[in-house]
C-alpha cells in the first residue's frame, strides 16, 4: 500500500497576516455565507484551533460529525471560491493549525 505524500509550503510562501488575506478576493465573504452551523465549525476549528474531538463535546454531537459538517463546508467553499482563492484560504487554515500545534 503507498500512501500519498503530503504537499509541504514553504514557509516564506505562507501569508503573514492571515486575516488580511483571508478578507481579500472575497474569502471572507464565502466564509460567512456557509450555513450557520458550517461556518462556526469552521471557525472553531481552522481560526480557534479547537480539534473536531472538543467540538464535538461543545456542540454535543459525534466526532465523526463534526468532521462531516467541516468537510461540507470546505466543499461549499470550494463551489463559491476561484481554485487560486480556495488553494489560498486552504494555505492560510493549514498554517493557522501548523502555528499553534508548534506554540503548544
Amino acid at each position: 500500500i503507498q500512501r500519498r505524500q503530503r504537499r509541504m509550503t514553504p514557509v516564506d510562501m505562507l501569508p503573514e497576516q492571515a486575516t488580511e488575506e483571508m478578507e481579500s478576493s472575497g474569502r471572507e465573504e464565502a466564509i460567512d455565507r456557509l450555513p450557520q452551523r458550517q461556518r462556526t465549525m469552521v471557525v472553531l476549528h481552522y481560526v480557534e484551533g479547537y480539534d473536531v474531538r472538543e467540538i464535538a463535546a461543545m456542540m454535543n454531537i459525534n466526532p465523526q460529525s463534526s468532521m462531516n459538517i467541516i468537510s461540507r463546508a470546505l466543499a461549499n467553499l470550494r463551489k463559491r471560491l476561484s481554485p487560486g482563492d480556495f488553494y489560498t484560504l486552504v494555505v492560510i487554515f493549514s498554517s493557522n493549525i501548523l502555528v499553534d500545534k508548534v506554540l503548544l
